[in-house]
């Protein structure tokens, strides 16, 4: 992929466009990131592009930029992405890939979207086209297409090195994406968005089992709760009976057993006890 430019200048923060995001700005932090702006002032630039209307859409540093606007800053510093749309997204993506609060959830849509998006790229551009031709829009939300079930080699190491994890990291998270897209948009705000465990649960369940525990949730059930009770709904029922008669038939066939011969006696008690009666 073709480098890209920086500059970095003072843009009014009321032109700066925020288009769709795949990561919803948090309020909270927002607000703490306020604080730290009239404390100590800006640290970090954000990222923009220039855009047709003289304007410019963000690509990095959403919630510097809503912090901003809480406490009425009429400019900003930033960093100008001389990279195209296509190139802005990626770099969205990889932006939010550093973080080291991500969520597993959020983690799994990044890394999900990273892959469609360089796939598409590399794509267009080694069959003579241009990247610019990629509808970013068509690729972030998409599943993940994997060959033979394996990631494309060339991403995960690729990947792996810019974002500091194991390329094993990078595949389980797209597996996740992958495997629970039925209901992906439903799980973002749930308990299970912030803990991995919980959406690899899910993936075990199998489809018509996670189709209930979703349904569960939708009616108020935490993902953890739901599966739980899933989980008890698909365990075989314990009859006391049957244990007893499977001990029995059990010891029944090992005639040198203790438990044999205390079966054999009441079997005898019990033939003498009807014969008398008779």
């Amino acid at each position: 992929m073709n480098s890209v430019e920086f500059e970095a200048i003072d843009v009014p923060v009321d032109q700066v466009v925020v288009s769709e995001r795949l990561r919803e700005t948090d309020s909270a932090t927002a607000q703490r990131i306020s604080v730290s702006l009239l404390e100590v002032g800006q640290i970090t630039p954000i990222e923009v592009r220039r855009v047709p209307n003289g304007g410019y859409q963000l690509v990095a540093g959403a919630h510097r930029l809503e912090a901003a606007r809480m406490i009425g800053l009429k400019s900003i510093r930033a960093i100008i992405f001389g990279g195209d749309e296509v190139l802005a997204k990626l770099r969205e993506i990889d932006e939010n890939l550093h973080r080291a609060d991500l969520s597993p959830y959020d983690e799994a849509t990044f890394l999900a979207a990273r892959y469609n998006l360089w796939k598409a790229i590399h794509e267009a551009e080694s069959h003579g086209g241009d990247r610019r031709s990629v509808n970013w829009r068509d690729q972030v939300c998409q599943i993940v297409k994997l060959e033979k079930n394996k990631l494309n080699k060339r991403f995960a190491a690729e990947t792996a090195e810019i974002i500091g994890v194991s390329e094993r990291t990078v595949y389980r998270a797209i597996r996740r994406r992958n495997g629970l897209a039925s209901h992906w948009e439903s799980l973002r705000h749930t308990d299970a968005a912030q803990t991995g465990v919980l959406l690899d649960k899910l993936l075990k369940l199998g489809p018509l089992a996670f189709q209930d525990a979703m349904e569960m949730v939708s009616s108020g059930n935490s993902v953890e709760e739901s599966i739980a009770e899933v989980n008890q709904k698909r365990s075989p029922k314990i009859d006391p009976e049957k244990i007893l008669l499977d001990a029995f038939v059990k010891s029944w066939r090992n005639p040198l057993s203790e438990s044999h011969k205390s079966a054999r006696a009441a079997v005898k008690a019990w033939a003498a006890r009807q014969g008398n009666r008779s």
